[in-house]
């Protein structure tokens, strides 16, 4: 199966009556009054019409679930399934991860989290992704407005006139750090008039080499052998923290919270929390994209979840370094801005009649089932595997296997050839693999 032919495969599924019927509504008008209720989706089905319903609607998707678990499958899910899709969308799919720790710890969260959070705000707030996923607790904490984070974004080109000093205060105020060399994204160096950044995100560092003030080059170059790769007229140094860090920041926290908290002038653990007491942050990360369909994850789960995250809120409050209604969204608020303003619900299950309420005071849901079932589960037996796949392919089913990298799909190649089982490959326009496995088609 040539990847053109896996495109029509989606573009078979996308175009079935009733799904095709709800995209067009989703497209022209939606409804939070009166969500679409999706139902029989198992996770794995879930990430695939996600992304149909993104490319049929044509509108970006914010997707709430329960817990960050749910959050990171459908993500890895989407995420390898979007290069297939018939059309390019506004960008692949992101994570935004909830903060591995509450206010009341008083630590600073995980360096990796606040990085992905960073990286999926600036792609939410610049429209450059067509789905995005994030569990019930970042959907609760408040945010600034999309403005706020594409000004966290540093430009630069070839050509222009930026003092070095200045780069190099942007970048330690957003979260880089200086190493020599650099080997790992988040890092920078400076050696007289060249600086070299590893940004979050990118496949080589890019080198910025200096002509009095003026950028006179830009290149990608490889960590290990410092070899140029490709020359480039301007790139984009994005940050790795929500919130950049300032002198006058601190000062502000210092007044605000005491010395006793705030012992210096300098970041102390569980700053990047404190930052609503001095900057109460106006905005929902739905405010990022205005235009995108919300979808609720199994909406049940999802009520429980907040429920139990205010539960844990409200019993470290009196440890809290401000009211956790100033960082976090309410359960009225969640409400009012989420669960009443959901345009399509995702429900494996269908417990509720076709013609119920998805709330009390709301229109009756309208309902689409599609009938979905777990994968096969093989355990390493690639004999039974085959065997299945002969099966299902003697029923006119098309059977696809999906591998996580060049290797594993080589060694599908060979199981398949050893049991004279006929297949294709479908790998994506420009896949490197082609070169090395296509040719076995």
């Amino acid at each position: 199966m040539s990847s053109h032919l896996f495109a029509n495969l989606l573009r078979s599924l996308a175009t079935q009556d009733a799904f095709a019927v709800a995209a067009a509504q989703l497209q022209a008008q939606p409804n939070p009054d009166a969500p679409l209720r999706l139902t029989g989706l198992n996770p794995s089905a879930k990430a695939l019409y996600l992304l149909l319903l993104a490319w049929r609607a044509q509108r970006p998707l914010l997707v709430v679930t329960a817990s960050i678990k749910e959050a990171d499958a459908l993500h890895q899910a989407s995420s390898a399934l979007y290069p297939l899709l018939p059309e390019p969308l506004a960008g692949p799919p992101v994570l935004l991860p909830a903060l591995d720790v509450l206010p009341f710890q008083r630590m600073s969260p995980h360096a990796e989290i606040l990085q992905q959070r960073a990286l999926a705000l600036r792609h939410m707030a610049n429209g450059s992704t067509a789905l995005a996923v994030l569990p019930v607790p970042s959907a609760l904490l408040r945010t600034e407005d999309a403005a706020f984070h594409r000004r966290m974004s540093l430009q630069l080109r070839q050509g222009e006139e930026v003092l070095l000093e200045e780069i190099i205060a942007y970048l330690d105020s957003v979260g880089y750090a200086r190493s020599e060399p650099v080997t790992l994204p988040g890092e920078y160096s400076v050696r007289g008039g060249i600086l070299d950044v590893f940004t979050a995100g990118a496949a080589d560092p890019v080198r910025v080499e200096y002509f009095g003030d003026e950028i006179e080059s830009l290149r990608h170059f490889h960590p290990d052998t410092q070899r140029s790769v490709a020359s480039i007229e301007a790139c984009t140094l994005p940050p790795l923290l929500e919130y950049p860090k300032s002198h006058q920041l601190f000062v502000d926290l210092r007044e605000a919270l005491g010395d006793a908290i705030v012992p210096a002038t300098a970041p102390f653990p569980g700053w990047q929390q404190a930052v609503p007491v001095v900057r109460p942050p106006g905005s929902t990360v739905a405010d990022l994209m205005p235009g995108a369909l919300l979808l609720l994850d199994e909406p049940a789960q999802c009520e429980t979840a907040v429920e139990k995250f205010w539960q844990r809120l409200n019993d470290g409050a009196s440890q809290c370094f401000f009211p956790p209604q100033a960082a976090y969204l309410t359960e009225s608020d969640w409400q009012r801005r989420y669960f009443r303003q959901a345009h399509v619900t995702l429900e494996e299950l269908d417990l509720l009649q076709a013609s119920a309420a998805f709330a009390p005071g709301m229109s009756p849901a309208r309902g689409l089932h599609i009938a979905a079932r777990p994968g096969f589960r093989f355990h390493g037996n690639m004999k039974q595997a085959v065997e299945e796949a002969q099966h299902l392919r003697d029923q006119q089913t098309t059977v696809v296997f999906f591998a996580a990298n060049a290797g594993e799909l080589e060694r599908l190649a060979d199981v398949f050839e050893e049991y004279d089982c006929p297949f294709q490959f479908a790998l994506p326009p420009g896949d490197p693999a082609w070169d090395a496995i296509g040719k076995r088609n």
